[in-house]
């Protein structure tokens, strides 16, 4: 008769923590990765803003004198 062991070892335990942990890591990096390319896009649309800010500007007070 085949015997079935239907109970759970701690290495099994042990196993499906680290494959948690190791997952999580590689979200944490990939976010991470996201992010600093998103702050990195902002601060170059940030300075985009700025000037076309300052041309607008410009132009504005130019019409003003006419």
């Amino acid at each position: 008769m085949l015997l079935v062991n239907k109970t759970i070892s701690n290495m099994e335990f042990d196993g499906v923590e680290v494959a948690a942990v190791v997952a999580l890591d590689q979200r944490t990096s990939e976010q991470k990765e996201k992010i600093k390319a998103l702050k990195t896009e902002n601060g170059e649309l940030r300075t985009r803003l700025e000037r076309l800010e300052q041309r607008i500007g410009s132009y504005a007070l130019a019409v003003k004198a006419e």
